[in-house]
């Protein structure tokens, strides 16, 4: 899970523990995670995968997934090449083994088992559950100080308030959060109705 600095979020909403606990901005950072993580269908934790690939007679072999964070096995023709003899370009993907060794031209003959994660939009993501938190503590702390003001859930990107106060904070971070689903190339969706 992505956990935002419960500090930073207070820094940039103003928001004292008086009015938002920091529980509450636990469970809304939860709650903002999941939501993220069921719409964008981004990876956010290591993921190990075996992937089997044809050999192409070079030392250098161009992995499906990256940026790599391990490789945990690599076997050419069934044989264990030695940690040793591998070089991991991570961000790139790329496998290079010293120039002694190759990946024999076969047909599903290299056989690689390593975890990757999604590193290039790890950043955006967790910027857009850091300004949708605070975004939510925004809402939060509007009920809290504005009576009649009314938060709903973030099913659908939606986020609906009558009144409430913080309204140039909340239209800036509505800004910031449908920027960065744009650049995610996912539709932007948080809608404030006042």
């Amino acid at each position: 899970m992505i956990d935002v600095n419960i500090a930073e979020v207070r820094r940039f909403t103003t928001i004292a523990a008086d009015i938002v606990s920091d529980e509450t901005i636990v469970e809304s950072n939860t709650q903002v995670f999941a939501l993220v993580k069921g719409k964008t269908g981004f990876i956010f934790e290591d993921t190990e995968v075996t992937e089997k690939y044809d050999g192409d007679g070079t030392n250098e072999l161009i992995l499906e997934n990256y940026p790599v964070t391990a490789v945990t096995s690599l076997s050419v023709d069934d044989d264990t090449v030695d940690p040793d003899n591998i070089l991991v370009y991570n961000d790139d993907g790329i496998i290079k083994l010293d120039n002694d060794y190759l990946f024999t031209k076969d047909l599903q003959n290299v056989e690689v088992s390593y975890s990757y994660f999604n590193g290039d939009e790890i950043e955006l993501v967790s910027s857009l559950i850091y300004y949708m938190v605070c975004l939510d503590v925004l809402l939060i702390a509007g009920n809290t100080v504005s009576e009649g003001a009314q938060r709903n859930s973030f099913d659908d990107y939606t986020i609906a308030f009558d009144g409430l106060p913080y309204g140039s904070q909340i239209r800036l971070l509505q800004k910031r959060v449908d920027d960065i689903l744009i650049d995610l190339g996912e539709k932007p969706g948080i809608s404030i109705i006042s």
